[in-house]
């Protein structure tokens, strides 16, 4: 039991100081957007809904290939119920990268998408087994970090966050150390 106290403490550490950290940065208008959030808004999800369901549309008539990175805006008013402008005159994005993926790039995309996303899980859980403390420790952020981050990807676009190809490439840099451990 004691051994595992270091790493429990280096856990609580590293997830006071995330949470601090993510509160000192938000965006200076975040609280008071939060507070002025109301049951109409929220039921559906700011019009999340509306987009989803536009985009499953857009999906069924591009499904192989999808409509191209980045012309979810230029298509979404023709396949949705309301009126959406965001950036010159267009509608929004997507707010779902899942969804994003899948009409934009297809079911080829999406495919790649998904296996990326499970290639790298697998990759991360063979060093929590394997790995060094120190890789474990590390492999462990990065699992409930890549959890977060899937789990924000249900109501965020993929292409307005660079937080993916962080966490992967920080997979690949631990699994090349795990590698260059083993061969020296």
């Amino acid at each position: 039991k004691h051994k595992d106290l270091p790493k429990k403490m280096l856990i609580a550490i590293l997830v006071t100081a995330s949470i601090f950290t993510l509160l000192y940065f938000a965006p200076s208008g975040y609280f008071e957007r939060i507070k002025q959030l109301d049951v109409e808004s929220t039921h559906n999800f700011s019009g999340r809904l509306d987009i989803w369901t536009a985009g499953l549309k857009i999906f069924i008539d591009n499904p192989l290939l999808g409509i191209g990175t980045g012309n979810f805006p230029f298509y979404l008013n023709e396949y949705s119920t309301k009126y959406y402008t965001y950036r010159y005159g267009v509608g929004q994005v997507a707010h779902n990268s899942f969804i994003s993926v899948l009409v934009e790039l297809g079911i080829i995309g999406i495919t790649l998408f998904l296996l990326l996303i499970l290639i790298h899980l697998k990759k991360n859980y063979e060093l929590i087994r394997k790995g060094n403390i120190y890789q474990r420790i590390i492999s462990e952020g990065y699992f409930y970090s890549f959890c977060a981050y899937l789990i924000a990807s249900l109501s965020l676009t993929w292409e307005h966050g660079k937080v993916l190809p962080f966490l992967i490439g920080a997979i690949m840099l631990l699994s090349r150390q795990e590698k260059h451990a083993i061969n020296t």
